[in-house]
């Protein structure tokens, strides 16, 4: 195995500093399994005459503030790497706020927090790209945003070496985003082995012909695999349910992507499931067929709300006559709206609580984000309830999901809206509504509960299984 030599500059003059980033980068590149050949400018004149004499650098780190160099050095040696085309990151002691945007910038006193190690990895990763390598097309497509990346297989495994969010709103189809991301990354004339794509929404048909509508955007194009694979010129593009692209990045997770909500006691390729709670609500259930767990997509998030009190009663009838509605689903109250719909029914009934603050902040912001905030910051008794009611019925669903295929092997919950709540989750209020079955109480105790915070987890999955379906 050929091991990657990345070539990184640092342009630092002061000796601590030279060594912890000295350090910091042999760790990054130690854990991504390259070679690092770092080179070190302890001057500005040093770093000057490297970038004139060697434009191939792989990155290069700067400060900006130098003894004995011109008050504009920082930024002369910032146009000069940008001359080359060579990433740059800015880690300095001195603010320069007009800068952030523009580069990648992070200040010494917490440079480790602000995700240094992060932008280190991708930028080495991106620039380090093999030319002559298998590329994947790969992407999250949601109501709200939709995430894109490209993956190269190394050493026999997918790496993510370029990723990108584009607003779903902001697009009238999958296409013309993939479009824009192709142009925007520098890859619109490179040529991608194969793709797919985990869309929010039931995907029809076979492996040969497969159509989406997405669920929260029915004014989006019905997406055609045939349709990408003729536009983009990829022999192979493959759709997935988002709840399916999760399930399959469940495995490529690292320990701190997720949250232990209740231990449990798990068996070994014991059925999954998974409950995810965003713009909408998914859910899946995995089975181990052997050699490896298979996603099974469902569309269980639209089963019947079924109110357990008489306050989740009117709340169900609040539903039904605020949308004009039959019947009410758990996603029109699990996913964002669904939280918005909660408040504004409390709002109803107590409107002497009502706070004018967070119906000015509502109008400006995401409704949902606000009232969690308000919420989570117990700023106001409204949000509060809204939020606790909120998480009991999230916890009732999870736990109909549960006893539904006794998921021994584990329960995931992910998605925007769980993650901006994940302290209330590991709260009693959802567990005791997860547990409040009744004589099958004692099934659930022994469940594994986990929270998947990462966010890439959708873009993961669609990248491991194009890789297992097509390129093993």
């Amino acid at each position: 195995m050929t091991m990657v030599s990345p070539k990184i500059l640092v342009a630092e003059d002061n000796p601590s500093w030279q060594r912890i980033l000295q350090r910091k980068l042999k760790q990054i590149c130690y854990t991504l399994n390259y070679s690092a050949e770092i080179t070190l400018a302890e001057s500005y004149e040093h770093a000057c005459q490297l970038l004139d004499t060697d434009s191939k650098w792989d990155l290069f780190i700067t400060d900006l503030g130098f003894s004995n160099s011109p008050s504009s050095g920082g930024k002369a040696l910032i146009d000069a790497a940008s001359q080359y085309n060579i990433f740059t990151i800015i880690v300095t002691g001195a603010p320069t706020p007009h800068l952030a945007g523009m580069h990648n910038y992070f200040s010494k006193a917490n440079f480790d927090s602000e995700g240094f190690a992060d932008v280190v990895a991708k930028l080495l990763i991106r620039n380090t790209e093999t030319q002559d390598s298998i590329k994947i097309l790969a992407g999250d497509v949601g109501g709200t945003k939709v995430l894109l990346g490209i993956a190269e297989i190394r050493d026999g495994k997918p790496l993510v070496i370029v990723e990108e969010r584009y607003p779903s709103k902001d697009f009238s189809s999958l296409l013309s985003i993939i479009t824009q991301f192709l142009e925007d990354t520098g890859y619109a004339d490179k040529q991608f082995e194969s793709a797919c794509f985990g869309i929010a929404g039931p995907v029809h048909g076979d492996d040969t012909i497969q159509t989406c509508q997405l669920t929260n955007l029915p004014d989006w194009e019905v997406i055609n695999n045939q349709t990408l694979s003729s536009a983009l010129h990829i022999p192979k593009v493959q759709l997935i349910n988002d709840l399916q692209a999760i399930g399959y990045g469940i495995d490529v997770l690292d320990a701190e992507d997720l949250n232990t909500l209740q231990e449990g006691k798990p068996v070994s390729n014991g059925v999954r499931a998974i409950m995810a709670v965003g713009t909408g609500l998914g859910q899946a259930i995995m089975v181990w067929t052997g050699e490896a767990y298979t996603v099974l997509a469902t569309e269980g998030g639209h089963v019947d709300f079924a109110p357990l009190d008489e306050q989740q009663f009117r709340l169900m009838q609040y539903v039904k006559k605020t949308l004009k509605l039959e019947r009410v689903s758990c996603e029109r109250l699990l996913s964002g709206d669904g939280l918005v719909m909660i408040y504004n029914f409390l709002c109803s009934e107590k409107p002497a609580a009502v706070s004018s603050e967070i119906q000015v902040e509502m109008q400006k912001k995401d409704p949902a984000a606000v009232i969690s905030h308000f919420a989570l910051k117990d700023k106001n008794i409204l949000s509060s309830e809204a939020l606790n009611l909120f998480i009991q019925i999230c916890g009732t669903q999870a736990g109909n999901l549960a006893l539904t295929c006794l998921p021994y092997g584990g329960f995931y919950i992910a998605g925007g809206v769980a993650n901006k709540v994940y302290h209330e989750l590991g709260t009693k209020i959802f567990s005791s509504n997860f547990y409040k079955k009744g004589r099958m109480k004692d099934l659930l105790i022994n469940i594994p509960v986990r929270l998947i915070r990462n966010e890439s987890i959708n873009l993961q999955g669609a990248v491991s299984y194009c890789s297992k379906k097509y390129l093993s």
